[in-house]
Order: C-alpha cells, then sequence, then structure tokens
C-alpha cells in the first residue's frame, strides 16, 4: 500500500483541521509508505511541493484555483508516484474518476450550518459532499454526531462511515510548570488571573454568549477574559471591554501555557464536530466549561461541566462555582486529566490505517 495525502490545504498558521492532517500525516509516514502533497514540509514525510497559493479554506478563488490543481495536477501525481490509496483530510477531492480508493475525512458540517459566515465556500463544500457516495471508499468522521449529520445531510452510505476520535499531542499539551506563570504572563502583559478562550472568531463559536456572561460578573471576580483566535472571520466586531484581551493568534509553542495558567476554559460553540482545544484544554489540567453543542458532551464526557449555549445565566453560574470552589474545580481537573488519556494521535493513526486496508 502507498498512500498519497492531499495536504494542498495547509498554510502556516494551522488551527484545528491544519493541526489534525499534521499529527495524522506525522503518524502515516512513519508506519506506511506515503507521500505528502503540500506547500510544507511534515515531519519525515516523502512531500511534492504544492503552490502556497491554493492554500487554505475559506478564501474562494484559493478554494477554486485548488479544486482546479486537484482535478488537473494532482490527478497526474498521483499515477506518476504509483500511489495505490488517496487521503483527503477534508472534504476535497478529484471530482474526476480515478482508478484508486479514496478515503476523505469529514470533521464538520459547519458550512451547511452557517452558510452567512462561510458564504460562497459553503457552496464549494456542498458540492464536495454531494460528491461523497459517488468518490469515497470510505469515509471517516470524528464523532458519531457528526456521523449521524452526515447521514442526515448527504446520500452516503452506513456502513462507508468510521468514527475515529481526534488526539492530542501528550508530549506538548499537559500542565506546565507553576513556577513559570509569573514570568510568561509577563511577558504577554497578563497581570490578573484570567478565563481562557481559544478558536478563530466564527459565528457558530459562541463568543457572544460567554463575554454576556463575564460581563454580567465582571464585578464579582478578579478574573480577566482573554480571548484567542482570529478576529477577522468575525461578522459582527467583538466587544472591547478594558476587562477583554484579544490575541489574533500564538504560536503552538506556547498555546499548552495559555491553557496551564488559566484559572478555567470555556468553550460556548453551538456546533463542534470534535472540539480539540476543550481536549487540549483537559490534557493541560485546566477545568472546562463547554457548551453541550454537537459533539462535545460526547468528547468531555465527565471531563467537564456541560451548558446549553444559549443560556449566559448558567455560564455566569458555573464560572462563579468553578473559581470560587477551590475543591470543586481541583475535581473538575482531575476528571479532565482522566478522560483527555483516553485520545492519541497513534490510536487514530491506527485506525485510519485499518480504514485504508478496507477501503484499498
Amino acid at each position: 500500500m502507498k498512500i498519497g495525502i492531499n495536504g494542498t490545504f495547509l498554510n502556516n498558521s494551522p488551527t484545528g483541521v491544519g493541526i489534525f492532517t499534521k499529527e495524522v500525516s506525522k503518524g502515516l509516514c512513519n508506519q506506511i509508505d506515503t507521500i505528502l502533497y503540500s506547500p510544507f514540509d511534515i515531519g519525515a514525510c516523502k512531500r511534492v511541493q504544492t503552490d502556497l497559493s491554493i492554500s487554505g479554506s475559506t478564501n474562494i478563488m484559493n478554494n477554486f484555483k485548488r479544486l482546479l490543481y486537484i482535478n488537473t495536477k494532482l490527478p497526474s501525481l498521483i499515477k506518476r508516484d504509483k500511489i495505490t490509496l488517496l487521503y483527503c483530510p477534508i472534504v476535497e477531492m478529484p471530482s474526476i474518476m480515478t482508478r484508486i480508493p479514496l478515503v476523505v475525512t469529514v470533521h464538520d458540517l459547519h458550512p451547511i450550518y452557517f452558510k452567512r459566515q462561510f458564504g460562497l465556500s459553503s457552496l464549494y463544500f456542498q458540492f464536495m459532499i454531494n460528491l461523497l457516495p459517488k468518490r469515497a471508499s470510505m469515509v471517516t468522521v470524528p464523532s458519531r454526531f457528526v456521523r449521524e449529520e452526515l447521514l442526515k445531510y448527504s446520500k452516503v452510505k452506513s456502513e462507508k462511515i468510521e468514527v475515529i476520535y481526534n488526539g492530542y499531542d501528550d508530549s506538548h499539551f499537559k500542565p506546565m510548570d507553576k513556577s513559570m506563570r509569573k514570568g510568561f504572563l509577563s511577558d504577554h502583559n497578563i497581570e490578573k488571573p484570567y478565563i481562557l478562550f481559544v478558536g478563530s472568531l466564527f459565528e457558530y463559536k459562541n463568543l457572544a454568549v460567554l463575554i454576556q456572561a463575564f460581563m454580567s460578573i465582571k464585578d464579582k471576580i478578579e478574573h480577566n477574559l482573554l480571548v484567542i483566535g482570529k478576529r477577522d472571520v468575525a461578522i459582527n466586531k467583538p466587544i472591547e471591554d478594558e476587562r477583554i484581551k484579544y490575541l489574533d493568534y500564538v504560536s503552538y509553542d506556547s498555546l499548552s501555557y495559555f491553557y496551564s495558567y488559566a484559572d478555567v476554559f470555556v468553550h460556548p460553540a453551538f456546533f463542534e464536530g470534535f472540539g480539540l482545544a476543550v481536549l487540549e484544554a483537559m490534557a493541560c489540567g485546566t477545568a472546562v466549561i463547554s457548551s453541550n453543542g454537537g459533539s462535545l458532551s460526547e468528547i468531555i464526557g465527565d471531563g467537564g461541566l456541560l451548558f446549553d449555549p444559549k443560556d449566559s445565566d448558567m455560564l455566569a453560574t458555573l464560572l462563579l462555582m468553578v473559581i470560587y470552589k477551590r475543591d470543586f474545580r481541583k475535581e473538575i481537573i482531575e476528571k479532565g486529566l482522566k478522560r483527555a488519556r483516553e485520545f492519541s494521535w497513534q490510536r487514530t493513526v491506527n485506525q485510519l490505517i485499518e480504514v485504508f486496508k478496507r477501503a484499498g
């Protein structure tokens, strides 16, 4: 078996699906003969260089140019390199027929739910979803929730869909040394304890309900709200307040420190296909409060507290409980650490290889 990975969409500031693709690619390249088609090197993978101008996932022109590439150049490269199975880590594949099996990962259906947010890219996504029944030999999804949604919104047969949970880098996301806390936070001009949010400010991330809850209790706590995520994707400009600090992007290396030194991490999303950030936060020993939207209750289990994503009052109550009841917070942290240990990228890669064998 010789695997080709379609990484043409990758950019130099990876978030959820980019991190997934990097971690899975590294694991696959270590275990089976693999060629990565990507603008960037990943680990020890053998790589065929692709053009950075076709990368990204929300820019419609980049998507169009990439669609042309994967239907013209990529098939010829696959044939030249004697690839026996093509793996597409996002819903993006050649629309023309190829003679080799195709496995595709569907992370979520957000472009279908939130058309206003994704604009013309939602049409592109829907086109690819419609191709799945004809083109994909197997489809993997990161949660049972996404499996059920895909069955609802596509004609992919249930026997072709396999649930494979994501993992996390346990050598990186772990409780960081508390002795470094003061210096790290000082370097980032963070003076007070903080509540943390991590994620691009798409509409479905539902930052507004967290801000509403925070504003209702800010006079009762000393904490600030720290928001890490790209603001340029927000439909409405986020609320400005002296107690709210925004960081558009932080390095991968520093993210575990931001998680570890937060008193509480909040993930208020309406929907998630998996929710990688909650897993990373639990692994870093941070108390997690999350909405119960989409897959989140499935992934968190008893490792965090859950609330209705439309209920800012409930979120405010939970924040006060976690902040003021230290024994309660410690219990949540311990359960979160235990839950996080049930996930790993190695397990994800091993299960993907089994799917490849079935597809081939």
